[in-house]
């Protein structure tokens, strides 16, 4: 068989089926009985598909004997997978290897090669890895190695505790914490031409320091200095923040060594005698402490630092930030990627 001869019907068919059909396979099958029809010889169309010869006669056959049904791969034919998802050991397998090799997919594939028995290519890993869920991301910093998993889960407890009496009014809730602000500027990522980048341009000044005691309904008392935040200067700010208190309030707080000095410590007392109260954060857990959010949005997102030329600049802009917050600037912690309890 030289040629496939074509009545108009079938040609309609196949230039429908060339056109529009969602398989590949399918369209190109459909091309190459086209040209046939059209005289071109088998060889030809070989090259051009890069498909040889005997597979092309193949399609011939299958559509006298089968019609535009025969140009289709039937279920259960086909290259089979080397990899299923459905075989549950050989998962498992992949997942163990996949943590060990996790920074790179060649000895990924290397390894996986050796113990199959069979080749495993970095294309069909990275294709079998994705099915799975996988993708490649940057490891996170985490320090939960350095917990206390006993002293962890009772301050854990004690904080949702803390919540379900902020949500029924029992109590007013704020989370506290430190953060400087500088020139030498923060890198966030954003959609940008490829091959040009939006530059910012860094510079070695003397920051700003931020004290912040923010609520979850985003109501913030944010106090600043230049130097560095000493036990003192944190106990200034929280003699301030206790006057303006209306109900009895728990602030939470990180366990950093000017929130345990002597001087704070006598101060929690009398604090404690006008409805104040301190609840330190299990060790090591700046996850549990949601203010982090702020200090991220502000920097990575809020903070134009590719348009700011001066730290007084960035000054007037973080101030203005801190002042909108809760109006302009408004965080959803449900919306979050935090501790579940905070939704």
């Amino acid at each position: 068989m030289r040629y496939i001869k074509l009545t108009s019907l079938e040609k309609e068919t196949l230039t429908e089926g060339y056109r529009n059909h969602p398989k590949h396979h399918v369209r190109q099958r459909c091309q190459a009985l086209l040209l046939s029809d059209e005289s071109w010889r088998v060889k030809a169309i070989s090259k051009l598909l890069k498909i040889r010869t005997r597979t092309i006669y193949a399609w011939m056959h299958r559509w006298q004997f089968m019609g535009i049904v025969g140009l289709m791969i039937l279920p259960g034919r086909g290259l089979k997978p080397k990899l299923s998802v459905q075989d549950k050991e050989l998962v498992k397998m992949i997942k163990k290897k996949a943590l060990k090799y996790a920074r790179s997919l060649k000895q990924l594939a290397i390894q996986l090669t050796k113990e199959l028995g069979f080749e495993v290519t970095r294309h069909t890993l990275r294709r079998f890895l994705k099915k799975l869920g996988y993708s490649w991301k940057r490891f996170r910093k985490s320090l939960k190695k350095k917990q206390d998993e006993e002293e962890y889960q009772k301050k854990f407890a004690e904080l949702q505790q803390l919540l379900e009496l902020y949500k029924s009014g029992y109590i007013d809730l704020f989370f506290a914490d430190e953060s400087g602000f500088n020139m030498e500027g923060y890198v966030p990522y954003g959609w940008q031409p490829k091959g040009e980048y939006i530059e910012i341009t860094p510079s070695k000044t003397k920051g700003i320091q931020i004290f912040g005691l923010m609520s979850l309904d985003n109501r913030l008392e944010a106090y600043s200095c230049k130097g560095s935040i000493t036990s003192e200067v944190v106990i200034s700010f929280l003699d301030d923040f206790h006057t303006r208190i209306k109900q009895p309030t728990v602030v939470v707080i990180d366990n950093a060594s000017i929130h345990h000095s002597g001087q704070f410590e006598t101060k929690m007392k009398v604090w404690k005698e006008d409805d104040l109260y301190i609840f330190f954060l299990p060790t090591y857990s700046p996850h549990l402490n949601p203010i982090e959010i702020l200090w991220r949005k502000i920097k990575y997102e809020w903070l134009p630092y590719e348009e700011i030329e001066s730290q007084e600049e960035l000054e007037q802009r973080l101030e203005r930030i801190l002042n909108e917050f809760g109006n302009e600037y408004i965080i959803n912690f449900k919306e979050q990627k935090v501790s579940n309890i905070f939704g």
